[in-house]
């Protein structure tokens, strides 16, 4: 899926894909890159997908990711792409920060 344009719909689509995938196992993780050097941080692997919540009040949206008792917050998001496959084995979320980071939300089988 093509990311989003316009804060309201970063909205009103995370209500549906909230729906859709509550209580499904998770993978989240944080890129940067620093040059040619791109650096993971892997927060989690395998707590169940409670919800993404958008803040819209800021200059740029911060996007709240949720699973199990883990919350991570993006702050000053400038993009938002929801990752729908077919077969539904890659389905999840990029959130990309005013700093280049990308955060990264995946389902588990």
């Amino acid at each position: 899926m093509e990311k989003l344009k316009s804060r309201p719909e970063w909205a009103k689509f995370s209500e549906v894909f909230n729906e859709v995938y509550i209580g499904r196992a998770t993978r989240l993780g944080v890129f940067e890159r620093n040059h040619d050097l791109t650096t993971d941080y892997w927060l989690e692997n395998g707590l169940p997908f409670v919800g993404v919540g958008i803040d819209n009040h800021g200059e740029l949206p911060e996007v709240r990711i949720t699973v199990g008792t883990l919350s991570h917050a993006v702050t000053d998001a400038v993009s938002l792409s929801f990752k729908l496959t077919a077969d539904g084995e890659d389905d999840g979320l990029d959130v990309q920060d005013r700093e280049g980071r990308t955060t990264i939300l995946r389902f588990e089988k």
